[in-house]
């Protein structure tokens, strides 16, 4: 969530369980139906983020389809992430090369004139390197270009989109050209603005924008900075997740789990002193 000074906060939000089916759609309506218990605006909803299943980025009845399709959604923009190291390790067979590489390492760290031998010619090889770098450092801007010409034409030719990142741009342009002439008379208010361009370069830019003057770049602001968020807190609530249901602790409830859960991972502190004046203690008979 981004406030009006642009902070940021991360934080677990709510855990909602699957008894039966997992389609986008029953996604779909449970996700709405506690958005309205909780009161939450899907209005200010700019990005929806999920993994690659096919319950969440299926064109016609993935959830993010099934969001879009929903008037109560605003235009909004969709990312699904896939970690490619679990595929790799997955699809790709491994055991061979391992094998060979655990073999060479006891051959070198068998005996100690065998390790120092690797250690020379480990030694003569960054030798090696170092003087590459050195003269790639003294080759020529110009033909440092003509090696990157390949690259960058993949850049310049718009063939080569994918169709992903088209749909992405075409969202985020659908986004800003909403009420287009308001939006030109504030860039042009904005680039006029002497005190505001002494500051164009700075991390903390649109917390000098005022609000009154330019309610609409900034609301454009808000969209796209939430838009880049990290990861880390979903990936963590699944390790905490793993931690908390041990053999030890195999019937949790939804509602206990999601206490566990929320205590884990959130970046609130707790008032411990305020909890404990709260609960009534003990006296003895």
């Amino acid at each position: 969530m981004v406030f009006n000074d642009f902070t940021v906060k991360e934080e677990l939000l709510k855990i909602l369980p699957l008894k039966k089916r997992t389609r986008g759609e029953d996604i779909y309506n449970i996700f709405k139906t506690n958005a309205a218990e909780i009161g939450l605006p899907l209005k200010k909803l700019s990005a929806i983020t999920t993994d690659a299943a096919s319950t969440m980025k299926g064109r016609t009845n993935g959830f993010a389809a099934v969001c879009k399709k929903d008037e109560c959604f605003p235009n909004l923009m969709s990312h699904h992430f896939i970690h490619q190291e679990a595929l790799c390790a997955k699809i790709l067979p491994f055991g061979h090369v391992m094998d060979i590489v655990t073999s060479i390492i006891n051959i070198i760290r068998a005996a100690p004139f065998q390790h120092r031998l690797f250690k020379t010619l480990l030694e003569d090889y960054d030798y090696k390197m170092k003087n590459s770098r050195s003269h790639l450092a003294s080759r020529s801007p110009m033909a440092q270009q003509s090696s990157l010409e390949p690259v960058a034409s993949l850049f310049v030719n718009p063939i080569t989109i994918r169709h992903e990142a088209t749909e992405t741009a075409t969202t985020t342009a659908r986004i800003i050209s909403s009420e287009v002439g308001n939006h030109e008379l504030e860039i042009v208010d904005l680039k006029n603005d002497i005190i505001l361009q002494a500051h164009a370069t700075d991390v903390d830019f649109w917390k000098l924008v005022e609000k009154d003057r330019f309610p609409l770049l900034r609301s454009v602001a808000y969209k796209i900075k939430s838009c880049f968020r990290s990861t880390y807190l979903c990936e963590s609530l699944f390790s905490t997740m793993n931690n908390i249901k041990s053999k030890n602790r195999s019937r949790l409830t939804d509602s206990h789990l999601e206490s566990s859960l929320r205590a884990g991972t959130s970046a609130c502190v707790p008032k411990m002193e305020a909890l404990v004046d709260e609960i009534q203690c003990k006296k003895s008979h």
